[in-house]
């Protein structure tokens, strides 16, 4: 990868659901801090000490996602979701402990420590008691996380409204007193359990992880990433030069504090190259399954390797293996019968969908828009001879989710049977609610997304200052694909999208034309057009014509067709032996959108144009376009899907190509 690549991977990378090579990550952090307990000497606190940065990262990036989407964080929500996610597991836990230990016939109960346990304080009993050895003993860490969960998203909304410098300068703040404060404690009164276990001594590690998910998105941030990745051997470098902070006394004072800068660094490195060959083991799916399931695997641990223990028939290492594989089973038990079911109420305190909940800034949504392009366009609205696509758009954010996103990725996956889309451009013709923008650069495209509708471009620029801000790869503006100029003026593409748009215009086979000059030799233009039925599609133009005419009217065509549809598909569905919900989860599935907000869209899609699917096919063939795939939709009501390509002899025009990318795989 390019220097400008490998600065931009990272940031394509977070802007997913998934960050690879995190389950791998904590697999193999997991099976060290195992291997530590076991009695090898190696590295399980630097493991502890990453799960740490590793929290405050999640954590923090979580919540000024949120931020970003909602316009403000429920910190109600947030207690709810981390309640639901560990506390199931982790009571089960110290209940299943105590109740073995009876069984065991253990003489000394610790109650002392099972009561710390079940207030999640058994750090501050470990750091005032030296440290007992235990099945509660290694409890400390997930109070120490608990205490931050506690405290930092309350802090995090205090802070947040002074900006991201505010939240910076209180990290680093925190840091550096955290730093001097163990250090002082240490120094003055050689207490490593206190060192070791309480959260005013550790809190260092989980800022420097928040302190990153705030820098990350920034410009210079972005420089020192492809920097630190140019090589895919630098993450060897990293875990060397953090091996020797590893060391006490060292690791008392500063080495706690380096070790979580480095770790994050690890983390970074390894995220951004994590296609490579040297680093992609971390996605096999062996280590994802127990990266998936490592908190119960913390959790039960101690009684896995005492199992291994018992197997004294065995050499060390195979003790150690018995060990992990009976903390393995006990986790994934632990995972689907008591994990699982309360994970799933975690979908119904997740935060509200991505619609545009405060205006963008003037500063920010003005300069992509043209004054003329927003005068017309309100005028054709106040006239009733357009529909509010972008109004439509709008609210369809506000249910899009990361399934919806994750959708229309293998939508574009599918239809050009390729998993990524680095190195190729991108044009996003008439983008709407900026679905499939995203969709595009989050697969490492270069994207260029322009509509005519104000509202449309709004929720395409809110969609990249969510996901991607500040991003030179994705550009977005308003413009007119029936204005000859401007599209003559933004080069060729790798990739033209023009799905469901262009009948729109009012002047569709212009618009059909105009794009030809935006495909790039060796490229692709994605197509779909509504199907001409004849007198039905006449009927149908005047149906919108009315939604669009008025409230009065738009309320007749709702009202009308709407609980028409409803009762046909359910009449199909019940004729068929069809499970009637099947049909709309199918359908997010194949499209990312949303049925409802695909009805209204059709309902009232004004202008409206038609043509066959040959016209179509011998309109680019008059222009050295091929057909590549054709999917109609068998006569009925809906759009006919084209797919033509462009052969690389074909002339290009003398066109500008200043945003062409070559079409490497």
């Amino acid at each position: 990868m390019t220097r400008s690549e490998r600065a931009n991977e990272l940031q394509s990378t977070l802007a997913g659901n998934d960050l690879p090579i995190l389950d791998g990550y904590r697999a193999v952090g997991v099976v060290l801090v195992m291997a530590e307990h076991f009695g090898y000497v190696g590295a399980g606190g630097l493991a502890l000490t990453g799960f740490f940065a590793l929290s405050g990262f999640l954590i923090t990036w979580l919540l000024r996602k949120e931020d970003r989407a909602t316009g403000t964080v429920s910190v109600r929500r947030f207690y709810v979701r981390r309640m639901l996610r560990i506390l199931p597991a982790y009571y089960v836990y110290v209940v299943f402990s105590l109740l073995l230990m009876i069984y065991l016939g253990k003489q000394a109960l610790p109650y002392g420590m099972v009561s710390a346990s079940l207030g999640y304080v058994a750090n501050y009993y470990n750091a005032f008691n030296g440290h007992p050895p235990g099945p509660f003993a290694h409890l400390w860490s997930l109070a120490v996380e608990e205490q931050f969960y506690l405290l930092w998203p309350v802090l995090f909304v205090l802070l947040s409204r002074r900006g991201r410098k505010a939240l910076a300068a209180f990290l680093v703040t925190s840091i550096l007193s955290v730093l001097v404060w163990r250090s002082a404690v240490y120094s003055m009164t050689g207490n490593v359990a206190y060192v070791y276990n309480a959260f005013d001594t550790r809190f260092d590690a989980l800022a420097v992880g928040c302190l990153l998910a705030v820098c990350v998105e920034h410009e210079k941030f972005r420089r020192f990433v492809a920097t630190i990745t140019r090589w895919t051997w630098l993450p060897l470098v990293t875990m060397v030069v953090a091996w020797p902070f590893n060391r006490p006394p060292l690791r008392f004072t500063l080495g706690f504090t380096m070790q979580a800068v480095l770790i994050s660094l690890l983390l970074v490195q390894l995220v951004t190259l994590h296609k490579s060959r040297l680093w992609s083991w971390l996605q096999h799916p062996m280590l994802r399954y127990l990266g998936g399931i490592s908190y119960p695997m913390y959790l039960y641990h101690q009684w896995g390797i005492g199992l291994g223990d018992k197997a004294s028939m065995l050499p060390g290492p195979a003790q150690f293996v018995v060990g992990v594989l009976a903390t393995t089973v006990a986790a994934a038990a632990s995972y689907h019968l008591i994990e699982r079911p309360f994970l799933r109420l975690k979908k119904h305190f997740e935060p509200d969908g991505f619609g545009i909940s405060r205006p963008l800034p003037d500063e920010v949504l003005m300069p992509l828009l043209s004054p003329q392009l927003q005068v017309a366009h309100a005028a054709e609205l106040q006239q009733g001879e357009r529909f509010a696509f972008g109004d439509n758009w709008n609210r369809f954010l506000r249910i899009l989710d990361e399934e919806r996103i994750a959708e229309a990725q293998r939508s574009i996956q599918d239809m050009l049977g390729v998993e990524s889309l680095r190195n190729r451009s991108f044009l996003d013709v008439g983008s709407g609610s900026g679905l499939f923008s995203l969709a595009a650069r989050r697969l490492g495209a270069t994207v260029h997304s322009f509509d005519y509708d104000t509202a449309s471009v709004a929720c395409t620029a809110e969609l990249r200052r969510r996901f991607f801000p500040s991003d030179p790869h994705w550009t977005v503006e308003q413009g007119s694909v029936v204005d000859r100029d401007y599209v003559h003026s933004l080069g060729t593409y790798d990739i033209v999208y023009a799905w469901g748009v262009l009948h729109h215009t009012g002047a569709m086979w212009q618009a059909l034309d105009n794009i030809v000059a935006t495909v790039a030799p060796g490229g692709r233009l994605f197509l779909a057009i509504y199907n001409d039925q004849g007198i039905r599609s006449s009927r149908w133009r005047r149906v919108k014509q009315l939604y669009c005419s008025g409230p009065v009217g738009r309320a007749v065509v709702s009202a009308t067709f709407i609980p028409a549809f409803v009762l046909r598909d359910l009449a199909a569905d019940l004729v068929w032996r069809r499970n009637p919900m099947r049909r709309y989860a199918e359908y997010k599935r194949k499209r990312g959108m949303s049925v409802v907000r695909d009805w209204v869209d059709w309902l009232g899609g004004y202008p409206f144009e038609v043509a066959k699917p040959e016209q179509v096919f011998d309109f680019y063939r008059d222009r050295r376009l091929s057909l590549n795939k054709l999917k109609t939709c068998g006569g009925s009501v809906g759009c006919n899907e084209f797919i033509f390509e462009r052969s690389v002899e074909a002339d290009n025009d003398a066109m500008p190509v200043r945003r062409r990318l070559s079409l490497r795989q």
